[in-house]
């Protein structure tokens, strides 16, 4: 029997990540809006509090 994994990335809805890029882009940028979603989605913490975190 084949045994199911579970994904490693956790599941993000498409919606939801266009929105907050939406949000922050224009305030830092492409690359670090792109940095800060992936850094919210790796440690499961809110993108505010992962820009709070690094300032």
């Amino acid at each position: 029997m084949l045994e199911q994994t579970q994904p490693t990335q956790p599941i993000i809805r498409f919606d939801d990540e266009v929105e907050v890029a939406a949000r922050l882009v224009p305030q830092f940028g492409y690359e670090e809006a792109e940095r800060i979603i992936e850094m919210s989605a790796r440690t499961h913490r809110p993108v505010d509090r992962v820009i709070a975190d690094a300032a």
